[in-house]
């Protein structure tokens, strides 16, 4: 009997199968009066609630956004690898911590590997008055974010950098001002230090990525 209920399950099984694939607009709902599946035409104005919420249009708009962006980050990896001379195989790795860490709005990747370029040229152990790695953490400066962490990793360095950079943007409310806080620290910025021609070197490497 046990074999016999298992084998008319799974014929229940498949034909439940079959019907939700054949049915289009209609829904497969089980009619407890008589003990099966039956096809059901939802009659205008309902709306089920199985229903697929995104629509044909916003999938495509999704996935040309995907695509998009996917494109930006293969020509991104290549232009710099080239330009400043370094193995693809490590910008991408760069490209895509990037990535990782980056914000909706501020910093973009983009921003982060602009910040890079200036700071370090993509030298993962750039080293200069205390400040280590691609994006130069002053580590007595963030010491609080860096304790017990290897800066020169890829990793730690640019989550640091990037969580650095999204902390003065809070508080400047300003691309400029964040990116200016980055170099001067963020207490002289408060106190109206300014560095334009690093500012300007940043900005000009954005305008050069964004145009990828």
């Amino acid at each position: 009997m046990a074999y016999i209920r298992r084998w008319v399950g799974g014929i229940f099984a498949l034909v439940v199968t079959v019907l939700l694939s054949a049915c289009g607009s209609q829904e497969v709902k089980f009619d407890h009066h008589i003990n099966t599946p039956v096809l059901y035409t939802p009659q205008p104005g309902y709306v089920s609630a199985q229903q697929d919420p995104f629509s044909l249009e916003e999938f495509a708009a999704n996935s040309q956004l995907q695509g998009d962006e996917d494109q930006h980050t293969e020509r991104l990896i290549k232009y710099v690898a080239s330009r400043f001379k370094k193995p693809e195989v490590l910008i991408e790795k760069i490209v895509l911590t990037a990535k990782k860490y980056a914000q909706p709005g501020f910093p973009t990747v983009d921003d982060i590997i602009a910040i890079i370029a200036v700071e370090s040229t993509f030298n993962t152990n750039a080293h200069y008055r205390g400040s280590w790695g691609l994006m130069q953490i002053e580590a007595k400066s963030h010491r609080n974010k860096a304790a017990g962490e290897r800066l020169t990793s890829i990793d730690t360095n640019i989550r640091i950098g990037t969580s650095v950079l999204t902390e003065y943007y809070e508080t400047t409310h300003s691309v400029s001002g964040a990116i200016t806080a980055y170099n001067v620290g963020i207490g002289s910025y408060l106190k109206g230090r300014r560095n334009n021609k690093y500012l300007s070197k940043v900005n000009r490497e954005r305008a050069l990525l964004a145009d990828l």
